[in-house]
């Protein structure tokens, strides 16, 4: 993700990647049952322009992924859907496995969930 100067929101979320396009191959996770699953991980903080998220597996700086993105609000969870790429990555070594810190940038938002996603980094950053 770019650095800018647009503070990241620190609010856990699940995350689900739904597919991938690594090197000009497209990966759809929900269609292989035992394909690396990015069903469920977690997501660490988020701006208007992208996320950070924890996952079981890493994917290369590069890839272009398609996404949804759950964020918790008082009684209410908030589906985001957008696309991104892959910016960065890194290796996090957990007590009993690694995970990898992924640097997610929006390519693409629909107009609505952009506005939520603003108004839900304005209130978590605030």
């Amino acid at each position: 993700m770019k650095k800018t100067d647009l503070k990241m929101a620190k609010k856990c979320f699940a995350t689900n990647i739904i597919s991938a396009d690594v090197k000009g191959k497209t990966l759809v996770f929900a269609a292989h049952r035992n394909n690396p699953k990015f069903y469920d991980e977690t997501g660490l903080e988020f701006s208007p322009e992208g996320a950070t998220l924890i996952c079981s597996k890493t994917l290369p700086e590069g890839s272009s992924v398609q996404m949804k993105m759950l964020i918790p609000e008082d009684d209410r969870i908030h589906r985001i859907n957008t696309d991104g790429t892959i910016r960065s990555h890194e290796k996090i070594h957990g007590a009993t496995k690694d995970y990898f810190r992924m640097n997610v940038c929006f390519t693409s938002l629909e107009a609505a969930d952009k506005q939520t996603l603003r108004t839900l980094w304005e209130k978590y950053c605030g």
